[in-house]
């Protein structure tokens, strides 16, 4: 299945790629050496640091999403010049989402920073020298909407009575169209939860068959995989659970649930 590689396309731009071999070439300059990025989107030019030395080996990186300003500061710090170029006059990509012609306001997957995600904090606080209060908004509830309306509201976990994984987020989240026989069929995934250690030979294992099948044989109900489990593989891994690896839906659950209590997310302004 390639579960890895696979999840990696879905999630990153194909720029990106392009840029892998950038990065690559830029890896011989010295480390000491100041980088520079340049932002620029369609309506208007934005500096943001000073001009490029002189014979400095410049990059032009398309797109202001979380791939391209990525790339742009692994470039700048390795004292390449970097122009980054927007179309949007803010810049963000599919992370700032949008809003359709009747002003709804639409997000693609689930847009939120996790206390673990320790590099953010120290990019904001330590690099950019941000107060944290004044770029992210306080703890907020999390809600799952289908096609037939809301389906699952999450409390802030890490604010809850702690319980072993995976008991609290099974128990604490307010289910408002599963009964408890669909929920108890998701017991069924406790031996693979338990088995998948996240090791290389674990991946492989489970990248033999589809997060699809891997529910089906556990005997997980199908009102549960309809309402619950394939659509939180949409906005995890970004891909119906026909498509994606066990071994991805496996890692993403895992993460983002089971070991993530006590690590309630916190959403962009």
């Amino acid at each position: 299945m390639g579960g890895v590689a696979y999840v990696f396309s879905r999630l990153v731009p194909q720029a990106i790629w392009v840029l892998v071999f950038l990065c690559r070439n830029a890896a011989g300059l010295a480390s000491s050496a100041q980088g520079t990025v340049r932002a620029a989107s369609a309506r208007r030019p934005q500096t943001m640091s000073n001009a490029g030395k002189k014979g400095q080996r410049e990059v032009v990186v398309i797109g202001g999403g979380w791939a391209g300003f990525g790339a742009a500061s692994h470039l700048s710090s390795a004292g390449v010049k970097v122009t980054l170029l927007e179309a949007q006059p803010s810049a963000g990509g599919l992370a700032a989402g949008w809003e359709t012609a009747k002003g709804k306001r639409v997000e693609v997957g689930i847009h939120g920073f996790w206390r673990s995600y320790r590099n953010i904090d120290r990019l904001i606080t330590e690099e950019l020298r941000l107060d944290a209060r004044n770029v992210f908004t306080r703890y907020e509830r999390s809600a799952l909407h289908t096609k037939d309306g809301l389906s699952v509201v999450a409390p802030i976990l890490g604010e809850l009575p702690r319980l072993p994984a995976p008991l609290g987020p099974a128990l604490y989240p307010m289910f408002r169209r599963l009964g408890l026989p669909d929920r108890a069929s998701a017991l069924g995934l406790m031996k693979a939860f338990l088995d998948f250690d996240g090791s290389e030979e674990a991946w492989r294992r489970y990248d033999k068959i589809t997060a699809r099948e891997l529910f089906r044989n556990a005997g997980v109900s199908q009102r549960l995989y309809d309402e619950f489990l394939e659509p939180m593989l949409l906005v995890l891994p970004m891909c119906p659970g026909e498509d994606c690896s066990a071994a991805a839906a496996l890692s993403c659950f895992q993460y983002f649930a089971l070991e993530h209590q006590v690590s309630a997310y916190i959403y962009l302004r």
